[in-house]
């Protein structure tokens, strides 16, 4: 009986026979056809887009020789040089550096750096001093042959020689004869180093500095009336407006010459005195209120007891001020 029951379900009817046999043939149909269709295609050509293949083919090209260059860069530390005008730009000259008087013939490869020359122009320098080469006139920088052209004329005016640092005083006098030597020291050149006193000039004095306009100009004197005379020509930097990589353009040609500073005395001075000068005026009411509950002052070193009195400004205050 159960025998029966099993073999029920391997007999077909003729219609179910003949759907096994029909998706049989599909099935198979389906394996092989591809095979067959590669069989008859085989000798035809792929449909290629030739303007892409060529934009393919030079992107390739470019990207072997960008890493055939960067390879070899790296591994010989090398870098091209870029050109403007026909002539070679090193890129020590496009750096951030700060210029300032020097001597070439005692200053180091690190100064020399922070002149904006590369670390191999410098020690190609040094290396020519460490051999006996000295130089012993300002125009000798010109000699320099791992300088460009710009460069030497950028420095020119900075170079301060042993035979011409008598010359370089803060009196009115001495000013003048260098402004009367300089150009017998430099012939050949258009440019005219020239010094401005900063406690005597006018405005137009001090337009002549490097970034300097009128309204500038006008501060600066204004600021100078306020603190009643510098006693430093980097008081300049304070002056609202001036950046300082202005300034170091132009603080080679800054001089100071003493002169009697107004000075506040803080025993009588009002809140409205302390109020007009600069480095006074945030300790105004603390300096009048510090009076006021301690006596006068005895001496102008107690300002540094004012509460809030920073020591940075304490210093700064006090060749201004004056007891009685």
């Amino acid at each position: 009986m159960m025998r029966k029951q099993i073999r029920q379900y391997f007999i077909f009817s003729p219609g179910e026979r003949r759907a096994v046999i029909a998706l049989g043939s599909i099935t198979m149909l389906l394996i092989i056809l591809p095979f067959i269709y590669s069989l008859l295609h085989k000798d035809e050509k792929p449909i290629v887009d030739e303007a892409f293949e060529k934009e393919v083919a030079a992107f390739k090209t470019e990207l072997e020789q960008k890493l055939d260059t960067s390879a070899f860069s790296e591994r010989y530390n090398y870098s091209t040089p870029r050109y403007t005008s026909n002539e070679y730009t090193p890129k020590a000259d496009k750096k951030n550096h700060t210029l300032f008087p020097f001597d070439p013939n005692k200053i180091s490869i690190n100064e020399w750096i922070t002149l904006g020359l590369s670390e191999k122009q410098a020690t190609v320098i040094e290396h020519y001093k460490a051999k006996g080469g000295k130089f012993r006139k300002p125009e000798d920088i010109l000699k320099i042959f791992v300088l460009s052209d710009q460069k030497k004329q950028e420095l020119l005016p900075y170079v301060r020689m042993e035979t011409e640092t008598h010359t370089i005083a803060n009196t009115k006098e001495t000013v003048t004869a260098v402004n009367e030597e300089m150009p017998k020291i430099f012939p050949k050149f258009s440019y005219k180093p020239f010094f401005i006193d900063v406690n005597k000039a006018d405005s137009a004095g001090f337009e002549k500095l490097y970034g300097i306009g009128p309204k500038l100009a006008a501060r600066i004197v204004k600021y100078r009336e306020w603190l009643g005379g510098f006693t430093n020509v980097d008081q300049l930097k304070e002056v609202y407006g001036i950046a300082d990589s202005t300034f170091n353009k132009f603080r080679v040609n800054l001089v100071i010459s003493k002169q009697e500073l107004k000075k506040i005395n803080i025993n009588t001075a009002t809140y409205e005195e302390f109020k007009e000068h600069p480095y006074s005026r945030p300790f105004a009411g603390y300096i009048v209120k510090y009076r006021k509950n301690n006596s006068l002052f005895k001496s102008v070193e107690q300002l540094a007891r004012v509460p809030n009195m920073t020591d940075s400004i304490y210093k700064k205050l006090l060749p201004y001020v004056k007891v009685d």
